[in-house]
């Protein structure tokens, strides 16, 4: 299967055209193309269009070096070869029959090397992709004792110390409630609620954190769950990045 996550509906019509008879599912938003990945468990070709902005490029994040969608492969569809230069493979507007065929060849050949599609792992140890990614990320756990639970943060990537301000153990000492402002950990525990409870496949929040020498700052925090094996434990990723100048401009 190939998957366009693009709201230009010219590209999607000449990418169908271009590999009949493959199957070829188009969302013209990143949250469609979302719930759609959590549930598709055969081999996936996804094109993620960059003109959809900090989405688009938050979900390539959290895709690539994922085990959990070890069975989906990424590429992006941008304008230049500039604008997606880092990128290991990309198709390059204008798209034509030429340009879009070698998809098939692509596609095929990773279908070849992951058969069985999805795999599930319970090793998160990602590392390669949380020291590559200029953005903050975060694996945490909900510990559940009893009546009581906390969420435990696990894992994070230099960039999140950086945001922050502070070092991996007093990030992990903290907790996420730690250093979050109190009104806006409220509102995200109850995000977090919904997302354990898959009312919800991921959220999106603006909030203010506390950094290590006493400056607030907004950062923009992106959720995904994150699941294995275990059904009783429930991880999650978070992405954060710095908005703080963006909020000073409103």
């Amino acid at each position: 299967m190939i998957a366009l996550v693009s709201n230009q509906e010219s590209d999607a019509h000449i990418i169908k055209r271009a590999l009949v008879p493959l199957e070829v599912v188009h969302f013209d938003r990143v949250s469609a193309g979302i719930d759609f990945l959590e549930e598709v468990e055969a081999p996936t070709l996804l094109i993620v269009d960059l003109a959809l902005g900090e989405e688009a490029k938050d979900l390539i994040t959290l895709l690539v070096g994922n085990a959990f969608y070890a069975h989906i492969k990424v590429m992006v569809l941008c304008d230049t070869e500039e604008e997606c230069e880092s990128c290991l493979q990309r198709i390059v507007r204008p798209l034509s029959q030429r340009t879009v065929e070698p998809l098939m060849g692509i596609y095929r050949e990773f279908r070849q090397r992951h058969p069985g599609g999805r795999t599930e792992r319970d090793d998160i140890s990602y590392q390669a992709l949380f020291t590559q990614v200029p953005l903050g990320i975060a694996v945490s756990k909900l510990i559940k004792r009893g009546n009581s639970q906390s969420h435990v943060i696990h894992q994070i990537n230099p960039m999140f110390e950086k945001i922050l301000g502070r070092t991996k153990q007093e990030i992990m000492h903290l907790g996420i409630g730690g250093y979050t402002n109190a009104q806006d950990w409220e509102r995200e525990q109850l995000l977090l609620k919904r997302l354990e409870n898959r009312t919800i496949t991921h959220y999106s929040l603006d909030k203010r954190c506390l950094r290590g020498d006493g400056k607030e700052i907004w950062v923009q925090t992106l959720v995904f769950p994150l699941r294995f094996h275990k059904e009783d434990e429930f991880h999650y990723f978070g992405i954060i990045r710095d908005i703080t100048e963006e909020k000073n401009w409103l």
